[in-house]
């Protein structure tokens, strides 16, 4: 009995210990369910901080964007005292990834020169820092290094910091809120990617990247909460592939008379028939076999001086437009020489009898122009742009009997979803994907029935078309102002701009539309004007068509612009006796479209990369 007495004593408080024990681990268990529960819930707000961050950064780059689009009007464009573009490190294109191969920017033109340094095209005085053109040698290009940038606005300059903090509340005022605030650091610009392009050297990938450092900010205790880095590509969006009123990707023909197309090239990738009698185009300048097809040769051989006697007082219909088939002109019938009508002035020297009336309808026509390409709008480069989400951009899918917007909107013809709007409007094929021949008969096998515009339409921008034919029947327009390229020059070096020290012809130009261009007169110095005075005419639509199947050139509907046919222009009744849509050139596609004040994008962001989460 005692001994059994003393056993008890022994384990009593055994149930004491354990029950300890498992207290001390459920509480360690618990212990750690709720760091566990707090790192979570620090990563979900470590995660919500550098999304809001990520956020702030797009949005800042996309208002860089806008620069360009509207260097005038854009969200908050930066003067020039709050820029530095002092700190340009200029690649060498040819090798441009060798850090060793770059050259400090220091202001010396022609050498190593700021961007866009002393180029004031608009005439106000200041730099058109974002202003075009965006190519072409040192002062218009961004050549920068990443740790060289051609423009910088930088938080760590008292003038460009007051202007960041301005732009912050203009774009996210009180963002994100929570004793947080949203600080652009800095904003960088610099040259795009390179990439390899056919014979081993090196090709820009697009205009520019734009590098956006942002931060997340605690009120109170003015510490960093988060910071993003967010860098882009911008591309210019590509309209200026075309170079005449008219061009054919394939055949051409063209016979209505009188002639309709006017103030550039028309041209065709194959053979080209014309009216019957080439008497019926219209009078132009004397020229030579161009070097490449956009360049337009005057006539050279003659002395300037000599030809403004002749010339002077006389009257010239069309002094730009010039004909220039790939391969044969198939009506009226010609000589085989590439140049079937050269000018009877060819010969003519000083003291000779005078060549005759001015001016000429023969040597603005060619045949067997082999260089003759078709102007490049990628279907799927500008697939692209139109469902980048840019302002001024529209997406269309064919539902079999219709297009809808986005896939989700109303459904509706062409013409009545372009009337009276304006933009960048592309009408898909019929299964989504680009033109496809599969059966190999020449024929593109997914594209949109025929599409013709008839009665009132009225439309301004890009108008991209997949549909098996585009036309025109008694389409009617408004009233808009139009105006002629500027006058031709002596383009010595072919390179299709007009250079100091190049001849020019001096032009009279008409005030109305049909007034003949009257008193041409040649000039070897003066103020060359490159463009004509405004002239109101009845327009159906002013810009780019681009359509991927044929153009039908029989009906009547105006274009100031230009047509690109991928499939050719044809006419249902090619003798002649049917009127044909007048096309008129608009000069300002080769270099200054679209036009100042249309809600169309000049850029577009071609890639993102994100970094410094």
């Amino acid at each position: 009995m005692q001994e059994g007495v003393r056993r008890a004593d022994r384990e009593r408080g055994s149930a004491l210990v354990i029950a300890l024990l498992v207290t001390v681990v459920l509480a360690l268990l618990g212990i750690s369910f709720l760091l566990m529960a707090e790192t979570e819930n620090r990563i979900a707000q470590n995660e919500r901080l550098s999304a809001q961050a990520y956020f702030a950064g797009q949005s800042t780059l996309r208002v860089v964007k806008s620069w360009f689009d509207s260097p005038a009007g854009g969200v908050a464009v930066p003067a020039l005292a709050d820029v530095d573009r002092t700190r340009r490190r200029i690649i060498d294109e040819t090798d441009p990834y060798d850090p060793n191969d770059v050259t400090n920017a220091d202001g010396t033109l022609g050498s190593a020169p700021y961007y866009k340094q002393g180029v004031d095209l608009d005439g106000d005085t200041l730099d058109d820092i974002f202003d075009r053109p965006y190519r072409v040698g040192a002062l218009h290009q961004f050549l920068g290094t990443e740790d060289g940038p051609d423009i910088v606005i930088d938080e760590a300059d008292s003038t460009s910091a007051v202007y960041l903090r301005a732009l912050e509340q203009t774009l996210l005022p009180g963002y994100p809120g929570n004793n947080l605030a949203f600080r652009i650091a800095r904003i960088d610009l610099f040259a795009p990617p390179y990439a390899r392009v056919a014979g081993g050297g090196w090709g820009r990938y697009g205009l520019a990247t734009v590098r956006v450092l942002v931060r997340l900010l605690n009120t109170a205790t003015g510490r960093v909460a988060a910071e993003r880095e967010v860098t882009a590509m911008l591309g210019e969006v590509p309209y200026w592939g075309a170079y005449g009123p008219l061009h054919s990707c394939a055949e051409l023909t063209l016979t209505g008379t009188p002639m309709t197309v006017h103030w550039g090239a028309v041209t065709a990738v194959e053979s080209m028939r014309l009216p019957a009698t080439i008497g019926d185009l219209p009078s132009g300048l004397p020229r030579e076999l161009p070097v490449v097809p956009r360049a337009d040769a005057l006539l050279s051989t003659l002395s300037w001086a000599d030809w403004t006697t002749e010339v002077a007082g006389q009257a010239a219909e069309d002094p730009w437009v010039r004909f220039l088939p790939a391969l044969n002109l198939v009506a009226p019938a010609v000589p085989t020489d590439p140049h079937p009508y050269p000018s009877p002035w060819g010969g003519w020297t000083s003291g000779d009898p005078p060549p005759g009336p001015c001016c000429d309808v023969y040597s603005h026509v060619f045949q067997d122009q082999l260089l003759v390409g078709c102007p490049y709008y990628d279907y799927d480069d500008w697939k692209a742009v139109a469902t980048s989400g840019e302002r001024g951009v529209h997406y269309f899918s064919w539902d079999g009997t219709r297009f809808v917007e986005d896939g989700v909107g109303a459904a509706g013809t062409l013409q009545a979803l372009t009337d009276g709007r304006e933009g960048i409007f592309f009408f898909d094929t019929t299964d989504g994907l680009a033109p496809h021949d599969d059966d190999l008969n020449g024929a593109m096998d997914n594209l949109t029935p025929a599409i013709t515009i008839t009665g009132g339409w009225d439309f301004r921008g890009v108008l991209y078309a997949n549909a098996v034919s585009f036309g025109f029947n008694a389409a009617t327009g408004v009233d808009r102002q139009i105006r002629a390229p500027g006058e031709p020059f002596l383009d010595a070096d072919s390179d299709g701009a007009f250079d100091a020290g190049e001849s020019f012809v001096n032009l009279d130009y008409p005030t109305t539309s049909g007034t003949a261009f009257d008193a041409p007169t040649i000039l070897d110095a003066g103020i060359r004007d490159d463009r004509g005075p405004a002239i109101t005419m009845p327009v159906s639509m002013h810009g780019l068509l681009i359509n991927q199947g044929a153009f039908e050139a029989t009906g009547t509907g105006t274009v100031y612009g230009s047509v690109v046919a991928v499939g050719g222009v044809t006419q249902v009744v090619a003798d002649g006796s049917q009127p044909t849509p007048r096309l008129i050139f608009d000069a300002s596609i080769l270099d200054g479209f679209p036009p100042v004040g249309w809600d169309l994008p000049r850029v577009t962001v071609t890639g993102w990369v994100t970094e410094r989460e």
